[in-house]
Parts: C-alpha cells; structure tokens; sequence
C-alpha cells in the first residue's frame, strides 16, 4: 500500500533546507572541474540567483514568477545535478501527462524544485513506491 503523507511546508519541515532532502546533504561532485567542496545546498544557492523565466519550461513560462520561481525548472535542474554529482533522474508522473523530476545519488534523494508544489501537492517524493518512477542514469562524460 502507497503511503501518503501531507508535504511539510518549507519552514515547518525540520530542516535547513528550503527543497526536498532526505539523507546526506554533503553529496559530492562526480564531475570533474567542479569544486569538492560543493553539496546540493551550494547547487540550490547557485540556481535560486539563475532561475527565471528564461530558464523556465516554455510551456510553463506564464506561471513563472520571482516569488515561486522554481516553476518549471525541475527538468533541467535535475539532469544539471546529474551532470555534476551523477546519480539518477527520476521523473514522477503528474497525471497531466507531464513530470516532474528529481534526483537521488548515492542513496542520497533530492529535489531542488519541490517549492513549486507547495500548494498542490500531497505526496512526497520518497513515498512514491519506485515502480511508479521513470528513471534516467546515463554516465557522466
């Protein structure tokens, strides 16, 4: 039996971070020329300050907005993470006949974009059973 349970808000959901993380935050760069010292926070960091319309998915792009800008980034924020720490892309259907993506590496799952389900969503992640996933780990070049 699928468990389902309500998404915490980002300040009530225990922890630091402002996306979706369950297990080691201090995921490491696999690719080279990436700084070691980087984690998926330093990623999120980086992304919050380049996420915009522009990098939005163009069918998604009227809903974009400064203040919930992590509509429509989950594709290319999830295979960017995979490019960098590898891994896997997961892609969680949405019963509109769209996904949504995010990553697990190493055990480790996260998604950076959770933010814009906020008000929508009532599942986590982690409690879709992994049958339901459609998976991407294609190697690093």
């Amino acid at each position: 039996m699928k468990k389902e349970n309500k998404l915490i808000p980002e300040t009530d959901r225990g922890n630091e971070f402002p996306f979706v993380l369950m297990g080691d935050e201090n995921v490491h760069p696999a690719a080279p020329g990436w700084p070691a010292d980087w984690t998926v926070s330093s990623l999120y960091e980086a992304l919050r300050k380049a996420w915009c319309a522009d990098t939005c998915a163009p069918r998604l792009r009227s809903g974009w907005t400064e203040n919930d800008p992590t509509v429509g980034q989950c594709s290319v924020t999830a295979f960017l993470a995979q490019d960098i720490f590898g891994g896997e892309v997961f892609g969680v259907p949405l019963g509109d006949g769209h996904f949504h993506c995010y990553n697990r590496v190493n055990g480790t799952v996260f998604d950076l974009t959770d933010a814009q389900f906020a008000n929508f969503r009532n599942v986590q992640i982690g409690d879709i059973l992994p049958d339901t996933f459609y998976r991407s780990s294609s190697p690093i070049n």
